[in-house]
């Protein structure tokens, strides 16, 4: 079975003091899933554009455009263990030159414990790039929990360690 979906976001912040502070924002995203009988896929592509003051960069008025992509896998092994990976990147491009990257990589074997629960062991790597281009790569062990609280409601979570390297050698 495939579906596929799409969304738009759009609003304008008005700032009464100082007007010049005021920006419009607005996203796009879309959004294809492929579910089969072993393969699973989920695809999620999105762009947004925002203006204003952001606290990130103190008080000063920034553009911004942020431009993200994702792909989840799952591949049933059997009727209670599967593979599951994913990848994903995200570039924000800014006024004030101060644009970042992120690349994410994952990988984990699922145990369904029960009709609701599974769980499993995995592996992560992350890349992170800043304005200054400091740089931090990462890897490190995860546990994912997924629990199916209702037919169109799920949580997911990891939690994990990360050994990181950063740029300067620390």
């Amino acid at each position: 079975d495939w579906t596929f979906g799409g969304s738009y976001n759009g609003n304008y912040n008005q700032s009464l003091e100082l007007t010049e502070y005021s920006g419009y924002n607005q996203s796009l995203g879309l959004v294809g899933n492929y579910d089969g009988a072993k393969l699973s896929a989920n695809l999620n592509l999105g762009v947004a554009y925002d203006q204003g003051v952001n606290r990130y960069y103190s008080s000063e008025f920034v553009e911004q455009t942020s431009i993200s992509s994702s792909l989840n896998l799952r591949y049933r092994l059997s009727r209670k263990t599967s593979l599951q990976g994913n990848i994903g990147q995200n570039f924000t491009i800014t006024s004030n030159n101060n644009d970042t990257q992120n690349f994410n990589l994952g990988l984990a074997a699922l145990w369904k414990y029960s009709k609701l629960t599974e769980f499993g062991p995995g592996i992560r790597f992350t890349y992170l790039a800043d304005g200054s281009q400091n740089t931090r790569t990462s890897i490190g062990p995860d546990l994912l929990v997924n629990y199916q609280l209702a037919e169109k409601v799920s949580m997911n979570s990891r939690v994990g360690v990360d050994f990181a390297n950063y740029e300067d050698g620390g």
